[in-house]
């Protein structure tokens, strides 16, 4: 994948209802926590730039929902020009699928971290996230109704996107440093809204869920909803950027 080829879709999702939540953690806790893998933090106002992006969506005319948490960071060392997408770039910590074929197949094809769980997305105000693994809700995040308040105006709406790599962890704790990724695009009409009192964010990481126990211990806040109704989501099949080869290269 050169730096001007064009992208080759493995997945291309069309009218996909989407929630993304994002936000800011302690940048210092992810700069060490990423430090041995080859990833540094994307900093905005000296915090770790944070996503957690839900969507509603069908492929292959299977329904399904799923939630990811990412860390934004900048490109690393080894990931020269000659490979491409330099900026921007995320790290994928974890993510759920609602079909458990589904949650199997980003495991086996792509080597993303995504586990099964009941997910429930709703992009309609009062717009909402939830996660439940095994009866626990492990993660909720939802738009007060602020009934006394009217209706919540957007602070701005229009097409808007990110297109990017996403780096895996590595698969195995105590492996190499994380070089797999794969290139993926959302796009579409989006209303943004502060987060603000009334909200609600809520994580609860069952026993040796270490990533969203890192979210949590990391002090992630939520500062912005992104909510697209009809959004187009695509992603690469997951590629290997081997930083031996390229240093030598």
């Amino acid at each position: 994948m050169s730096a001007t080829a064009p992208v080759s879709w493995a997945a291309r999702l069309e009218h996909v209802r989407e929630v993304t939540l994002r936000g800011e953690a302690d940048a210092d806790f992810w700069r060490a926590r990423l430090a041995p893998l080859g990833h540094v933090p994307a900093e905005r106002d000296g915090c770790a730039a944070m996503t957690i992006v839900a969507a509603d969506a069908a492929f292959k005319g299977l329904r399904f929902r799923e939630v990811s948490v990412s860390v934004e960071v900048s490109p690393p060392a080894f990931a020269g020009p000659s490979v491409g997408y330099a900026s921007p770039a995320s790290f994928l910590l974890c993510a759920f699928s609602s079909r458990w074929l589904f949650a199997l197949a980003e495991r086996r094809l792509f080597g993303a971290p995504y586990a099964h769980a009941a997910v429930t997305v709703r992009e309609a105000l009062p717009a909402a996230i939830q996660v439940v693994q095994d009866g626990i809700e492990v993660l909720h995040a939802s738009i007060g109704a602020r009934v006394d308040a009217g209706p919540r105006s957007p602070t701005r709406e229009g097409p808007e996107g990110w297109e990017g790599r996403v780096y895996l962890p590595p698969p195995r704790a105590g492996a190499s440093i994380a070089s797999s990724f794969f290139v993926a695009r959302l796009q579409g009409i989006a209303r943004a809204y502060p987060f603000v009192d009334g909200d609600a964010f809520a994580l609860r990481p069952r026993a040796g869920d270490d990533a969203l126990a890192a979210v949590v211990a990391s002090g992630f806040a939520p500062r912005e909803w992104l909510v697209r109704p009809d959004a187009e989501h695509a992603k690469s099949r997951t590629c290997r950027a081997d930083r031996a080869r390229l240093q030598a290269g």
